[in-house]
């Protein structure tokens, strides 16, 4: 799904219930990979994120980042293991430190990760993140995934 298919599905589906970031500036990205040296995030996902640098789907105040889930912007993107289990150690048997993490979903139960090995979008259940599952090949299937999770 395109980038403008998806954020009309979003505006017809949830109209008042969502929320789209501006655009990713070169600034804001230069600051991420200063602080990420190892990580470079893909041009398909890139030009996603300077249309939009994060959103919020099914809005929700009471809901950790203001939604039942979030693209996070780049600024908050970070390695899976820290954001899955909340602590500097990276070190763990079953989460490659080339997992990224791109969403903040309300109960913490899934995450969106890319591996940016193998260039794939995982879905994670940090108690058990051995039994990730392959949802998108790039990122207008990344999108696909978003816009499965638009009803409550």
């Amino acid at each position: 799904m395109t980038y403008d298919a998806f954020q009309t599905r979003v505006a017809h589906r949830l109209p008042g219930r969502h929320s789209f970031e501006p655009g990713l500036t070169d600034r804001e990205l230069l600051l991420w990979e200063k602080s990420h040296p190892a990580l470079t995030v893909p041009d398909d996902l890139l030009s996603v994120l300077r249309r939009s640098n994060g959103f919020r789907i099914r809005l929700n105040p009471d809901s950790p980042g203001g939604a039942a889930l979030r693209l996070l912007p780049v600024r908050e993107m970070d390695y899976a293991a820290r954001e899955m289990y909340g602590g500097p150690d990276l070190q763990t048997d079953h989460v490659p430190m080339t997992w990224l993490n791109l969403t903040q979903e309300q109960d913490s139960t899934f995450y969106l990760v890319l591996d940016l090995e193998t260039g794939k979008y995982l879905e994670v259940e940090p108690i058990t993140p051995d039994e990730a599952e392959i949802v998108a090949e790039d990122a207008q299937g990344m999108l696909d995934w978003f816009a499965g999770h638009l009803e409550d």
